[in-house]
């Protein structure tokens, strides 16, 4: 199974350079809220960029009072990921559903990637809150049990509600 993560965070390095990042620090970025979809040591204390132990490109910006665009293929691809976690109903299911769940969910991420056209701050954060929608696809795509596989499902549906609220298609 670390193997496979490990694909997925090399593919993940690959997403990065292949659609033009670039890291903006302007002005524009300045004084935004910040909250970070990684957890914390302290799950009381949520991430913020005073907090010395998360890395800037970790961290999920806020849009002043707006919301980030996103291209087309993002919008698309991300409202089919909520639609079809929406329809499932993790009772019952088996550690192979997960894994045929997590197939069916990573064809929406690859139409994202392969799509990519975006760049500036929009395209920045939207890497931030991509990076965990891969890591909890794979989760799921590799789970070795139920719960592996429901603990991930979970955390991606919570990933993908952040994404609405930072995020809309242009």
């Amino acid at each position: 199974m670390k193997f496979k993560l490990s694909i997925a965070i090399i593919s993940v390095l690959i997403m990065f350079t292949s659609c033009n990042c670039n890291i903006d620090q302007s002005d524009e970025n300045k004084g935004t809220e910040h909250v970070s979809t990684h957890d914390c040591d302290d799950d009381k204390h949520p991430a913020s960029a005073n907090n010395d132990h998360h890395d800037e490109s970790t961290i999920l910006k806020f849009n002043g009072d707006e919301k980030w665009e996103v291209n087309n293929a993002t919008g698309i691809g991300m409202t089919k990921m909520k639609e079809i976690l929406s329809a499932v109903n993790t009772d019952g299911m088996t550690v192979e559903q997960y894994h045929k769940l997590g197939e069916k969910l990573s064809e929406q991420t690859n139409y994202i990637i392969n799509k990519c056209d975006m760049d500036g701050p929009a395209h920045d954060n939207l890497h931030v809150i991509l990076t965990e929608i891969l890591a909890d696809i794979s989760g799921i795509k590799e789970a070795d049990s139920i719960d592996a596989g429901k603990k991930h499902f979970y955390k991606l549906k919570k990933d993908i509600s952040t994404y609405f609220e930072y995020f809309r298609s242009v």
